[in-house]
């Protein structure tokens, strides 16, 4: 949602200076509430920095923290989604798991935020860190032991599922260490938690991908989701695996 309605605003426009940028694009579009700007749309757009910079965390952050500018143009928004970008670069490695992904997730909301917050060009204001909720998402899980619907219903009730990304990033990296990076577990999980769900789903879908595959989807899901969303994933998917190949050479 945001991010489209950026892209409309600079197609309506042949240049924009700094004022104009800061004051029209990005979440100042949705400028009423604090709660609004930090929104879960950042979380969302970002894996595909991890996906172009397998374990190459630095590189990872650094383009994440450029592409959530163009819409999410504070601190708190820039670290969800280098926490996301961050964990889908170190899964792409192959050489980690569950466990080395949420490292690498917490790695990336950690410093990205601190890398944000060295711009001038950042808006600053106050909510609550998505490092730290990470953290009592990671705690709330571990305590519970072996997966029950109680780990779902409790980073619904303590964390949130709505749309302040320090919700949804939480909640998602939460779901994704009660199932052990299971696909499809987690994302029935995460259209069942409420609220917003498909952002949820959205993040939890590519932490478990990255890790388990495409044949951890359920034949004929892929196919299905294709044709409702008009949109070529398998395509995508094959030209990014040749970016990867012609920087590999």
């Amino acid at each position: 949602m945001t991010t489209r309605k950026v892209i409309n605003r600079l197609n309506e426009v042949h240049s924009m200076g700094a004022w104009d940028y800061a004051g029209h694009l990005g979440n100042k579009l949705f400028k009423g509430h604090y709660y609004a700007l930090s929104s879960n749309g950042a979380g969302v757009k970002a894996y595909p920095a991890g996906l172009l910079h397998p374990d190459d965390l630095p590189k990872t952050i650094e383009d994440t923290i450029e592409l959530t500018m163009a819409s999410h143009d504070d601190p708190l928004s820039i670290s969800g989604a280098c926490a996301i970008a961050a964990a889908i670069s170190k899964g792409m490695g192959g050489q980690g798991g569950v466990y080395e992904m949420v490292q690498a997730a917490r790695y990336g909301a950690e410093v990205g935020e601190a890398e944000a917050r060295k711009r001038d060009d950042i808006w600053v204001y106050p909510g609550p860190s998505v490092t730290k909720r990470i953290d009592m998402a990671i705690k709330l899980v571990l305590r519970g032991g072996v997966y029950s619907g109680r780990h779902m219903e409790e980073l619904r009730d303590l964390i949130g599922c709505g749309p302040a990304i320090a919700e949804t990033v939480p909640t998602a990296i939460g779901l994704f260490i009660a199932h052990q990076g299971e696909t499809m577990p987690a994302i029935y999980d995460a259209v069942n938690i409420g609220d917003e769900t498909s952002a949820i789903a959205a993040i939890v879908g590519a932490l478990c991908g990255v890790l388990k595959g495409k044949d951890s989807i359920c034949q004929g899901y892929l196919e299905f989701i294709e044709a409702a969303n008009e949109i070529d994933l398998q395509g995508q998917a094959k030209s990014i695996c040749a970016l990867l190949e012609k920087e590999e050479r």
